[in-house]
């Protein structure tokens, strides 16, 4: 009788054995066949949202592209440069577009009656226009106009993690990037963070078969 009830263990445990098996190549089979569609997509080329705060601010956000480094690599959307364990990488094409800007001079000279137009000024002649988000200075000479001096303001602020969704729903993982410049536009954005691949000791899966396996050496 305890013979019986010991093979009867030994079954359950045997077919345990081969559950966990079976579970760890089913989830390396999915892995695989992820990999192989993710390839398919146009990383390279993904969708963002900007928007533009009451505050005037520039809001860009993406959803995060989630690979290992050795997928990224392959697909072209991470450049290591030389770097060890990497864990994001978010690359962007910004464009500055400032329109019409008038710059008065204080010192204008006015002058009637003569061979000159109404307006001319003495050169070269230095000017100068500031604002919050940007300055510039520069000499007008008799042909042509120098700016010598051009500066943008802008915060830039990269956030990455999950936004959410309501309650019960499940938060997105999101890359967020912040310009406080109204004058700067995103034109293309692009992230990947990397994720670590699980060596297969690292797994609960193998870890629940050795201690399946202890069980069985024990009994034994």
């Amino acid at each position: 009788m305890g013979s019986l009830k010991k093979n009867t263990l030994l079954v359950v445990l045997g077919l345990i054995i081969v559950y966990l098996v079976w579970h760890l190549y089913n989830g390396q089979v999915r892995l695989n066949s992820f990999k192989n569609e993710i390839s398919k997509l146009d990383v390279s080329n993904q969708y963002f949202k900007e928007t533009l705060s009451s505050d005037s601010i520039k809001i860009a956000s993406q959803k995060q592209i989630i690979l290992s480094q050795k997928d990224a690599i392959r697909l072209g959307v991470l450049e290591v440069d030389n770097l060890k364990k990497v864990k994001s990488q978010v690359r962007t094409i910004t464009k500055i577009k400032i329109d019409s800007v008038l710059i008065a001079f204080k010192d204008t000279l006015l002058l009637t009656d003569t061979i000159y137009n109404v307006g001319v000024i003495k050169v070269p002649k230095r000017f100068e226009y500031n604002q919050p988000y940007f300055n510039i200075q520069g000499i007008i000479l008799q042909n042509n106009l120098l700016i010598d001096s051009l500066k943008l303001h802008n915060d830039m602020k990269l956030t990455i993690g999950n936004k959410r969704n309501g309650i019960f729903k499940k938060s997105t993982p999101i890359v967020k990037l912040t310009n406080t410049n109204p004058y700067m536009t995103t034109l293309d954005m692009n992230n990947v963070i990397i994720q670590k691949d699980k060596k297969f000791f690292d797994r609960k899966v193998f870890w629940c078969g050795v201690g399946v396996l202890g069980t069985l050496i024990i009994l034994k």
